[in-house]
């Protein structure tokens, strides 16, 4: 049997989002929102299904035998897909578990992590302590998005990775570099145990309340790292820009601070405003959406984007433990 012909059983308030998906939406459902892993036979299929899609196979072709896309692990060279973006869509796509993304974690980004002198693209750059931080932040990022078998490396790196918060927050504006969208990645990503997860919560806090007063000021940092520097929006840009506002609030999710951070808890109530009679979220698009690594994972024309909306949705009210 194949799973276009399967029909899993999935609740009501699920079905018609179900019914309108492609394959990445349907296979993430089942086992992002509904908790099937791929031991369940239609969420098996569903990731073959996926495996073999043009997108997925494109990208795992374009790999290179050091582990990486490119060469450059964020700045584009020519027509060449970058390591971040191809491991960050692979992800997306729900192919964490290929092979493609254990050869670069092993060949590629736990060198990087182990190694100081790895700077990727950045090496020419005079200012490397900055350059250090960038690379070693985007390799964080990415291993936690894609892996949890490196937590005996992740976890002392990532408390590093807190210090140095903690060390930015005490310090004056601009005094000392400031901590990276990577680094919030990655600390939202990785699964912190419960002793740890109330001081993680406390600090998270405290950084996003700074970012929020220091929302307008500028970045005092080399421009390739002030490009990355963890920084919040305008609350009605997320509402113009509604993959930032989704990413925003999946990250703050996965952390389980969502209802802590103000910012994130006036997102998650717009976004449960957004939900029509029908069981879908639309949003009002005042700008057009750029595709990115993190949207559209299926539709490509504006009438359909209530349907990423929706699984975008569902995902993150199943990470905040809604009932679905």
């Amino acid at each position: 049997m194949t799973s276009q012909s399967s029909t899993p059983d999935v609740p009501p308030g699920l079905r018609a989002l179900y019914d309108a998906a492609g394959p990445v939406i349907r296979f993430r459902i089942l086992r992002d929102v509904l908790g099937r892993d791929e031991s369940f036979i239609e969420t098996a299929h569903l990731g073959l299904d996926v495996r073999s899609l043009p997108e997925a196979e494109a990208i795992i072709a374009a790999q290179e035998i050091d582990g990486s896309w490119g060469g450059a692990l964020y700045e584009t060279r020519g027509e060449s897909i970058t390591t971040e973006i191809a491991v960050l869509r692979l992800c997306e796509l729900g192919l964490e578990q290929c092979e493609s993304l254990r050869q670069c974690v092993e060949k590629a980004f736990l060198p990087t992590l182990l190694r100081e002198d790895i700077l990727w693209e950045y090496e020419a750059r005079a200012e490397k302590t900055a350059a250090r931080r960038l690379v070693r932040d985007k390799a964080l990022r990415l291993i936690t998005r894609c892996t949890r078998d490196a937590d005996d490396v992740l976890k002392p790196l990532l408390e590093s990775v807190l210090v140095e918060w903690d060390h930015s927050l005490s310090e004056k504006h601009g005094a000392v570099l400031p901590p990276t969208a990577d680094s919030w990645a990655a600390v939202c990503h990785f699964p912190w145990s419960d002793d740890d997860f109330s001081r993680v919560r406390v600090l998270a806090r405290r950084l996003a309340k700074r970012a929020e007063v220091e929302m307008d000021h500028t970045v005092h940092a080399p421009d390739f790292f002030a490009l990355h520097a963890f920084r919040l929006c305008d609350k009605w840009e997320y509402l113009a820009r509604p993959p930032l506002l989704f990413h925003e609030l999946e990250l703050a999710a996965r952390l389980g601070v969502a209802a802590d951070l103000p910012h994130t808890r006036w997102l998650l109530e717009e976004l449960e405003a957004r939900q029509d009679a029908d069981g879908f979220f639309r949003f009002d698009l005042e700008v057009p959406i750029e595709p990115s690594w993190y949207f559209p994972l299926e539709k490509t024309r504006p009438e359909e984007f209530h349907i990423e909306w929706s699984f975008r949705a569902a995902h993150i009210f199943t990470l905040l433990g809604y009932d679905m």
